[in-house]
């Protein structure tokens, strides 16, 4: 059943994302999603409605999904996929949302994204293809159902369910890298249940903080940003960063890679009760009125000069402290 299915997948495979033009890498979105390509819009629009599996992919990553509701799951809005990658790019995901961030490293080029008023674009690393797998292909999988008459939905569910763990499975020992974040979490149930102990989950490698004192007695707090992250919103996950009139330095450790911000000068916030987060959220005015993180960003990902981390150092000061 698993070959029938992969078999079909690189059969009925089109082009994931619409590009700028003919045989181009870049795909093109606005403020409410990427648009599914032209070829495959009215393929998606047969089957969206039915319980169906979809598999994405390129060399550089896989993923498998199931949908069983009206409508699918590959909408321009919220809470889904076409929807959510940009939403990432854009700094607009809610709360609700699913985190679709190792897609774009594993499909896209981060440092060629240009945003615009109306239609922004990003170079696709290679093309990305889908393919939609109907559900009566594979309605009989592990004898669940047997006959013509449509199943009912629990029923419906559980195939889905399964065959979509078989297939992750099945791709990652053929060697594919999959982008399934719950196939993380099925890998930890299955190491517990093989040891008889409860194995914890990966902690979070995003943030590294080092706090320190340093000079004056002024306690210093120290975090390292990585590129493509918003070190706005890293900020909001350490509480213990110096709120008011404070000194910030972003360092990088490659003196040639000069920037507005990433070149170890001081940077001081003198507002009474502005955080670290408030700072970098708010717009450069000397900048075309860009927020400040999306300028660290860009600075990160400039071109040949790519700064990989950077450390930041934040400092409290009096207020009538030089900078």
């Amino acid at each position: 059943m698993l070959k029938k299915i992969k078999d079909y997948v690189h059969k009925n495979a089109t082009l994931l994302f619409k590009t700028s033009e003919a045989k181009s890498l870049k795909a093109v979105f606005d403020k409410n999603g990427f648009w599914f390509h032209e070829i495959t819009q009215p393929i998606y629009d047969k089957i969206k409605s039915q319980p169906h599996l979809y598999v994405a992919f390129n060399e550089h990553g896989y993923y498998v999904g199931i949908s069983n509701q009206s409508g699918g799951r590959w909408k321009r809005q919220h809470a889904y996929h076409l929807g959510t990658l940009a939403h990432h790019l854009l700094d607009t995901l809610r709360y609700d949302d699913q985190n679709h961030s190792h897609w774009i490293e594993a499909w896209m080029k981060i440092e060629s994204l240009k945003l615009d008023t109306l239609k922004n674009t990003i170079v696709l690393k290679e093309a990305v293809y889908i393919s939609f797998i109907p559900f009566g292909l594979y309605s009989e999988f592990n004898n669940h159902h047997k006959g013509n008459s449509v199943p009912p939905k629990n029923i419906i569910r559980k195939i889905n369910k399964e065959l979509e763990a078989a297939l992750i499975q099945s791709l990652k020992e053929g060697g594919k890298k999959m982008l399934n974040v719950q196939n993380l979490k099925n890998e930890t149930i299955l190491q517990t249940k093989s040891n008889g102990k409860k194995t914890p989950p990966p902690k979070n490698p995003k943030v590294q903080i080092a706090a320190d004192f340093l000079g004056d007695n002024n306690r210093c707090v120290e975090f390292k940003l990585k590129r493509n992250q918003n070190i706005s919103k890293v900020a909001q996950t350490l509480p213990n960063l110096p709120k008011g009139p404070c000194r910030i330095e972003l360092i990088s450790k490659d003196r040639n890679n000069i920037r507005t911000y990433i070149n170890g000068k001081v940077r001081s916030i003198r507002v009474t009760g502005r955080t670290v987060s408030e700072y970098f959220n708010s717009p450069d005015t000397k900048n075309g009125n860009i927020l400040k993180w999306k300028i660290v960003q860009t600075e990160m990902n400039y071109k040949k000069k790519i700064i990989e981390t950077i450390t930041v150092r934040v400092c409290p000061m009096n207020p009538n402290q030089n900078k």
